[in-house]
């Protein structure tokens, strides 16, 4: 069964996510809406099943939404241009209606990617119809679990709108990508005149992302330090060795749960690494109180209004914290390290 169990990460602000994931949905509202349909029949499902369709893009908000009825359903909406989808079907009214004990719920999350076209529901719950169906289908099948996947499917498929929503995804937090595969991704996807409000994502991502290129320079950030004194990023970077950035959150149980990975890694390389820490808090009594409360023997600074605009903004670190940046003695960035024991291979090299 092509099924995917949906867990929505407690870290993800909405106040960051949905402005981000909404840029190709302000773009295509000036596009002219069509519709898409959605049928199934012979399904293995009670009637009373409720079956939706929700956007990917809008916060998993329905846009359709249906019961079953003599084993079959459809579903129909207006939707501006292709997009990732989430059906489900789930039987909680059937459970309230008939008082059955809660582990008799039942819920079918399924990937699908939608475009204006008739679609259809098959009794094994695969998703099939349209251009764009057919090729999520082989992504998920042949590229995804492979390393370098969602690269390979870009090449391999560059006329694609999943091509070039994925070159969006891909096209996310800054300074993992060097101006190399910048160069790759531009060349690749040169247009896409059946998704235009993607495409022109990806252009204006693109084009965001050359200022955090790996291996450049460091985009700055205004901060604020300890004392209420506001100044500029790199002003207060350390010199002559390697930089760790730990961009945390007091709310960010992960970000607080690796500090103990970031002292060891500090105190491992002591003579080639400096560590410091900026807060993404919007309220600095949350950020003291988690200094205080936590043992961070590094200097801190926590982002100002027009720090946090550049830095979820122009980084595109569209699913928030912890975020690393690895800087050089140079003072260009090396990498943004997805992990803090990711660092140590770079530091033992340059001894």
């Amino acid at each position: 069964m092509n099924t995917i169990h949906r867990n929505l990460c407690s870290v993800m602000w909405q106040a960051i996510v949905l402005p981000l994931a909404a840029l190709s949905l302000l773009v295509a509202c000036n596009e002219t809406p069509q519709t898409f349909s959605l049928r199934g029949s012979g399904l293995d499902l009670p009637d009373g099943t409720v079956v939706a369709i929700s956007s990917h893009e809008a916060g998993y908000e329905a846009i359709a939404e249906t019961v079953i009825k003599d084993g079959a359903f459809e579903l129909q909406a207006d939707i501006q241009t292709p997009m990732p989808a989430l059906l489900t079907t789930n039987n909680l009214a059937l459970v309230e209606q008939n008082g059955w004990p809660t582990d008799s719920i039942r819920w079918n999350y399924i990937d699908c990617y939608i475009s204006p076209c008739a679609m259809e529901l098959q009794p094994d719950l695969t998703v099939c119809g349209g251009q764009p169906q057919t090729d999520f289908a082989e992504y998920l099948s042949q590229y995804k679990s492979s390393p370098r996947g969602d690269w390979q499917f870009m090449l391999d498929h560059p006329r694609s709108v999943v091509s070039v929503w994925l070159a969006c995804a891909t096209l996310q937090r800054g300074y993992h990508l060097d101006a190399a595969q910048l160069d790759t991704l531009e060349q690749t996807l040169t247009s896409m005149p059946e998704d235009t409000a993607h495409f022109n994502e990806f252009q204006q991502r693109l084009a965001l992302y050359r200022k955090t290129v790996k291996g450049g320079a460091l985009l700055d950030l205004q901060v604020q330090d300890t004392e209420g004194k506001t100044c500029q990023l790199t002003e207060v970077l350390p010199q002559g060795k390697y930089v760790f950035i730990d961009f945390w959150a007091s709310w960010c149980g992960i970000c607080l749960y690796s500090m103990p990975d970031v002292k060891a890694v500090a105190e491992e390389y002591a003579e080639q690494l400096a560590v410091i820490g900026v807060s993404c808090d919007t309220e600095e009594t949350a950020w003291r109180e988690a200094m205080a409360k936590h043992e961070m023997p590094w200097p801190h600074y926590i982002l100002t209004k027009e720090g946090y605009d550049t830095f979820f903004k122009d980084y595109q670190v569209g699913n928030g914290v912890p975020y690393y940046l690895l800087i050089g003695p140079d003072g260009n960035v090396v990498s943004a390290p997805d992990h803090v024991d990711d660092v140590k291979p770079i530091i033992i090299l340059s001894l």
